[in-house]
């Protein structure tokens, strides 16, 4: 699905599909480093299967609140994210956050055949509320994609990249 490029400002992708995968990517980057992720907390992984061209991206326990109404992911690392500059779900304030709420949005027009012919369902995520377990977040999210689409280029270097499957 094509959307305004830069509405995350780090990010240049000019479909929905590549945007998501981007935010993914630069989350286990970011987790990769002890400088970034003073904590050390595991939260992102990502499995890709060159031979049938998918990718599976999982994000596990993430902890998050209800701000205003509005569900927000806990800011893990210690990354200088720019905002979002766009209208929902380009207007997020934490990569985690941004990459959830642009999975649901996404997930959102896969249910609606009209902009996915191919019906393909990749997007996932459980919302459990823990405030009687004492924990300082209210929820913990589970979050993912499955058989995501992506297309394998083995010019110089071996490249992979998203898939469009929503118009």
């Amino acid at each position: 699905m094509n959307i305004t490029p830069q509405q995350y400002p780090q990010f240049n992708d000019t479909t929905l599909e590549s945007l998501l995968l981007s935010l993914a990517r630069k989350i286990l980057e970011i987790q990769k480093d002890s400088t970034l992720n003073s904590t050390s907390e595991t939260i992102i992984t990502i499995t890709e299967d060159l031979n049938n061209e998918t990718t599976e991206v999982q994000l596990k326990e993430l902890q998050a609140s209800i701000v205003n109404g509005i569900i927000t992911i806990k800011n893990y690392f210690n990354y200088d994210f720019t905002d979002g500059v766009g209208q929902y779900p380009f207007n997020r304030t934490n990569i985690v956050d941004a990459f959830f709420h642009v999975l649901m949005f996404q997930q959102k027009h896969e249910l609606n055949i009209a902009k996915n012919p191919g019906s393909l369902m990749c997007c996932d995520f459980d919302i459990a509320n823990v405030s009687e377990m004492n924990m300082t977040q209210q929820l913990v999210i589970n979050a993912g994609l499955t058989d995501y689409p992506i297309t394998v280029t083995n010019g110089n270097s071996l490249t992979t990249a998203s898939k469009q499957y929503l118009i």
